[in-house]
């Protein structure tokens, strides 16, 4: 039975809701990174140019034993960048992760994402036996390698999509800094989409310490309407929205030539092809597996928007 676990990632979005839902659960918890996460326990890892040895020597020193487990949430993030880094970090550091904790006979939970799955697919909801890859950005690329190795190696892993909920540095701040006055342009129609509240996927963290080997997808218990969804959050920030429709290929012609012009000028893109892909492409993922396994989801988007609301109302 897990007594121990340490979390890469520990000081990041999901990684603090995934250690703090670990602590409540009364499990032993340390951290595993380049900072540590006080006051818990903590022992320095770097995964750019990390090797099993290096990494067998940080579990070690955390006093870690058979059975005990390692929650692998810190990875490279983001739309565009250097291929090489992100090459070096999600691939080189989960295996480097991964060869170590099964050499300490560790469970490892590896936090993966919806995005592995392969552009084009048409099933809905979409279950874990979807085939994964083909993709060009290098997030994507190199989480979808990674959670093959995860897999084959008998790890949990865990697709979350669209992570949101508080302190969310990433999903609705982009949303709210793409208005151009109170419009957002998105690409194509309204779509049904599954989201994952960071709770949701603290919890399911939790649960999949006692979860059989392979994949499984995590997300709230409803889907939601892609441009509802979108003008209720904007809305509840105070940020009221009109919602304009441009066609798929033109935003992707437009985030192509974005991603060309950053990297003439060391910049950042104001669009990318990922950011469209993830807005235009239905994807509902099938939970039944893990629901199976005993995942409960209890936090849903309209919750998240409410209390939002009436955060602005007391500011």
């Amino acid at each position: 039975m897990t007594t121990a676990v340490a979390v890469t990632g520990a000081t990041g979005f999901c990684g603090r809701h995934i250690a703090a839902a670990l602590l409540s659960a009364g499990l032993d918890v340390a951290t595993l990174g380049r900072r540590p996460s006080e006051p818990l326990r903590h022992a320095e890892l770097d995964l750019d140019g990390l090797t099993q040895a290096a990494a067998a020597r940080s579990l070690a020193a955390l006093g870690l034993r058979p059975g005990d487990a390692v929650v692998h949430s810190a990875a490279a993030v983001g739309d565009s960048g250097d291929r090489a880094a992100f090459e070096r970090i999600n691939i080189g550091g989960t295996r480097a992760l991964l060869s170590a904790c099964s050499g300490l006979g560790l469970r490892f939970i590896h936090i993966s994402s919806a995005s592995v799955y392969a552009a084009g697919r048409t099933a809905q909801p979409l279950p874990e036996g979807s085939p994964l890859g083909g993709h060009r950005d290098p997030y994507s690329l190199t989480k979808s390698v990674a959670d093959a190795e995860a897999c084959a190696a008998g790890a949990v892993v865990l697709r979350p999509r669209a992570v949101y909920g508080p302190d969310d540095p990433h999903l609705l701040p982009r949303l709210a800094a793409a208005r151009r006055g109170s419009l957002l342009l998105l690409p194509g129609p309204s779509r049904g989409m599954s989201v994952t509240h960071v709770k949701n996927l603290a919890q399911a963290v939790v649960d999949a310490l006692d979860w059989p080997a392979g994949a499984y997808n995590i997300a709230d218990s409803e889907s939601v309407d892609r441009d509802a969804a979108v003008q209720a959050a904007l809305t509840a920030l105070g940020l009221p929205t009109r919602i304009v429709h441009i066609p798929i290929l033109l935003a992707t012609a437009t985030a192509s030539t974005s991603e060309a012009m950053s990297f003439m000028t060391s910049g950042h893109p104001r669009t990318t092809r990922y950011a469209v892909r993830q807005l235009a492409q239905p994807v509902v993922l099938d939970t039944s597996k893990a629901r199976h396994a005993g995942y409960d989801p209890e936090h849903t988007w309209n919750q998240f928007v409410q209390r939002l609301s009436a955060a602005g109302t007391t500011s």
